[in-house]
C-alpha cells in the first residue's frame, strides 16, 4: 500500500465495518482459515480496522453485514472496478 501511495498509483481498500468482528470470525471459521490466521485478525481486530480507517491516499470501502468483495468490486477483462 505504501509503495502504491508513494508512486501515485490509485488503489481501493476494502475492509469490514468495525462492529462486524463476530461475523468475520464466523466467516473465517466457515471458510476453513487456520487458527493462526483467525488469531492474527480477530485478536488484533481493533488494530487492523483502526489502521484501515486512517490509511491515506486510497478510496476506502467498508463492507456491511453480509456484504462481500464481489458486492463492491466488478472484474471485467482482468481489471477491477469499484
Amino acid at each position: 500500500m505504501n509503495w502504491l501511495y508513494c508512486d501515485d498509483i490509485p488503489f481501493s481498500f476494502v475492509f469490514p465495518v468495525y462492529e462486524l468482528k463476530d461475523e468475520y470470525r464466523n466467516r473465517y471459521i466457515k471458510r476453513g482459515n487456520t487458527d493462526n490466521f483467525i488469531e492474527v485478525f480477530i485478536t488484533n481486530w481493533d488494530y487492523w480496522i483502526g489502521m484501515f480507517k486512517v490509511k491515506k491516499g486510497c478510496k476506502k470501502i467498508e463492507l456491511k453485514t453480509n456484504e462481500f468483495l464481489s458486492d463492491v468490486i466488478i472484474v471485467e477483462g482482468g481489471k477491477c472496478y469499484v
